[in-house]
């Protein structure tokens, strides 16, 4: 650990400035240490193999008594530390709480906002990660989770992994975002306005922080730094729908010598109704603003909406969407759909989904509004096509999804 307790009280941060070996070496000899958490004693190690850092005795059962760091993780607890100190402010590095009985890498008090600081290199368990979230949140400290990016920036739009780490990374402010910081461009890099391509990428825009950037304005009010400009709105959008065509061949085309588990639970619906997993309709398969939340691909839980609800209910009769995201989140616990794990809970947003493909079935024709949350099936969605005929409805709706998803609405969250 890199944060100790002298014996005339003072908190010794290894980090806190550049310290000499020469300076380090006469503090040892003069002062003993301790943990701030157990009170242990501790011993200054100053060796040229690893980090300078506080030891505890072999013996110790202290929850900080390893310093398990990567050097990347070090280098941009050391980077953001210095960058709060040189905007004036007093940052702690690993200081403890009592309460939580955790020793987050940072802590800083910004503009009222007692801030935490965790930089996040490698994946945690899921649950210790949201424990740790909400730990925070309820004693009153506002966390912020920070990736660790080690590659140059080289596109502003491109195409990003989407895995654990980074859906538990996401900042759900007005618009979603992962906060990075870039040890190759020395900033503070984010990933915002995404968009589901596959179950594992997502269409992403990347934005970096200036190097005189505030941390009010970089770590607390971010959002104000992400909104595009309409230029900048229309090329992701130009670039997306072009991705977005060659997916949806990809899915067309893809022949299934192995399935999913998804793809297994679902091939019973397609089946019923003499389908193929790629014979989906047209319209079952509509990007959407929070289909990054879900990895179960849209044409496949879109085309069980179609199959199971909208095809079976009546003409001009009602469907409630209150039911059907019951429904939805029922199969969800069944491992039929899948969220993918982040800080909010996914049931919030299982009614935001739909709602937003259900207001695209209103523009084609399909459902018709009655009220909030009750819909009327106008015309049911025709499925026996031949795959010439469904390539060519694939151009067809991406046309009406152009229309009615303008690039202002759709590519801002």
């Amino acid at each position: 650990m890199y944060t100790a307790d002298r014996d005339d009280g003072q908190t010794i941060y290894l980090h806190a400035k550049s310290w000499r070996k020469e300076e380090l070496c006469i503090m040892k000899e003069k002062h003993a240490f301790s943990c701030p958490s157990c009170l242990e004693k501790v011993v200054l190690k100053l060796g040229d193999r690893q980090a300078w850092h506080f030891a505890h005795s072999p013996t110790s059962i202290c929850n900080f008594h390893r310093t398990n760091e990567s050097l990347e993780h070090l280098n941009t607890k050391k980077a953001i530390f210095r960058w709060l100190e040189d905007h004036q402010y007093k940052p702690k590095e690993e200081m403890y709480l009592p309460e939580l009985r955790r020793k987050p890498d940072l802590c800083v008090e910004i503009n009222d906002h007692f801030v935490v600081i965790e930089i996040q290199r490698s994946m945690l368990d899921i649950q210790v990660f949201l424990d740790r979230h909400y730990q925070y949140i309820d004693a009153g400290y506002f966390p912020i989770w920070i990736g660790v990016q080690s590659k140059p920036v080289t596109n502003l739009y491109s195409i990003q992994p989407m895995k654990q780490l980074q859906t538990l990374l996401i900042r759900f402010s007005r618009i979603p975002h992962i906060m990075y910081y870039n040890l190759s461009e020395q900033k503070f890099i984010s990933l915002s306005h995404f968009i589901y391509l596959q179950p594992r990428k997502t269409f992403t825009v990347t934005h970096i922080f200036h190097e005189f950037s505030k941390p009010l304005e970089t770590l607390i009010n971010s959002d104000n730094e992400l909104t595009l400009t309409n230029k900048q709105l229309r090329s992701y959008a130009t670039i997306f729908y072009r991705e977005w065509s060659k997916q949806t061949n990809k899915n067309r085309s893809k022949i299934f010598l192995s399935m999913t588990p998804i793809e297994k639970k679902l091939i019973p619906y397609f089946q019923k109704h003499h389908l193929n997993l790629n014979y989906f309709p047209s319209v079952c398969n509509i990007p959407l603003k929070t289909q990054f939340l879900l990895e179960t691909p849209p044409h496949l839980w879109q085309t069980w909406i179609v199959l199971k609800w909208i095809n079976t209910t009546p003409l001009n009769t009602k469907v409630s969407l209150s039911e059907i995201c019951r429904d939805f989140y029922q199969e969800k616990a069944s491992l039929l759909f899948y969220f993918r794990p982040t800080v909010e809970n996914s049931k919030n947003y299982t009614r935001i989904l739909i709602e937003e493909y259900f207001q695209f079935l209103c523009f084609i024709g399909v459902l018709t509004k009655i009220y909030p949350g009750i819909y009327n099936v106008s015309h049911h969605v025709s499925i026996q096509k031949t795959m010439d005929t469904l390539i060519n409805d694939d151009r067809y709706i991406l046309e009406k999804i152009k229309k009615f998803f303008r690039y202002d609405k759709i590519f801002m969250h």
